[in-house]
């Protein structure tokens, strides 16, 4: 069995020529890298209007803006709602219940719980939004960009969270809440 050829990213003359030549001698398989082309910023570029519509909206996200996703500060977005009370979880339960926009909490639900049964608030509350390369169009970072900042212009109505039901072991994936 033969290994399949490695091609640089797709899109120029260049690696199309070597994929047909590759093709014309017989090969089973194309290896196409996944990276980022020669020149560009290994941030994602693509997402750049993301993270400049976000800024003009006024909606806080840590920066610098990382290549494979956005992570917008929940402290800064509810600082109405106590790190004790889950803004992270709140906000995200909010964009999936406004636009179906999922993200993940990544602060005191998930950090916050001590073994010795104590909690206290993470560092940071965040919500992670993962956006994989190449996998969204615009429309679809439009679209994701107007939830949250329809989210984030009625952020006083958001409430804080309690847990009813919190497992030791990855709560933040498998506890239950409810507002307070």
């Amino acid at each position: 069995m033969e290994a399949a050829p490695l091609l640089a990213p797709p899109g120029g003359f260049l690696e199309r020529a070597m994929a047909g030549e590759a093709i014309d001698m017989g090969a089973a398989a194309l290896l196409i890298a996944s990276g980022c082309p020669m020149g560009h910023s290994p941030s994602h570029i693509g997402l750049d209007p993301v993270w400049r519509r976000a800024e003009e909206a006024g909606i806080p996200i840590v920066q610098p803006a990382g290549g494979h996703a956005v992570y917008i500060d929940a402290r800064r977005f509810l600082p109405h709602i106590p790190p004790l009370e889950y803004p992270g979880q709140s906000l995200a339960i909010e964009l999936y219940k406004t636009g179906g926009i999922r993200g993940c909490e990544i602060g005191t639900a998930m950090f916050g719980l001590h073994p010795d049964g104590t909690e206290q608030p993470a560092h940071m509350d965040l919500v992670r939004l993962a956006i994989p390369r190449r996998m969204y169009t615009q429309a679809h970072m439009d679209y994701v960009i107007e939830v949250v900042a329809s989210v984030y212009e009625r952020r006083e109505e958001l409430r804080g969270m309690k847990f009813i039901r919190q497992p030791r072991a990855l709560r933040h994936f498998t506890g239950r809440f409810d507002y307070v």
